[in-house]
């Protein structure tokens, strides 16, 4: 998830497109941890209807970094 929002999947219906066969009970349970967790910012933007929109907080950005070199690292070095 946090890898959608890096990539600019800021909305929630557009997280829900790009993480196929997640329920909207799921996805909203784990933006609310990520939020909790200060990984993630929750975005009130005006309007009507008022929309809401992600973005990734320092720490998210840091975890992001990080997982992203664990990925490339497997991609690289690993046999699958």
């Amino acid at each position: 998830m946090l890898f959608s929002i890096e990539e600019g999947n800021s909305r929630f219906n557009a997280l829900k497109e790009d993480l196929e066969h997640i329920s909207d009970h799921i996805l909203a349970d784990r933006l609310k941890f990520l939020e909790q967790h200060e990984l993630i910012h929750k975005n009130y933007l005006p309007g009507n209807p008022p929309r809401t929109e992600y973005s990734l907080a320092p720490k998210g950005e840091e975890l992001s970094q990080l997982l992203g070199g664990l990925c490339n690292f497997a991609e690289n070095k690993m046999e699958f």
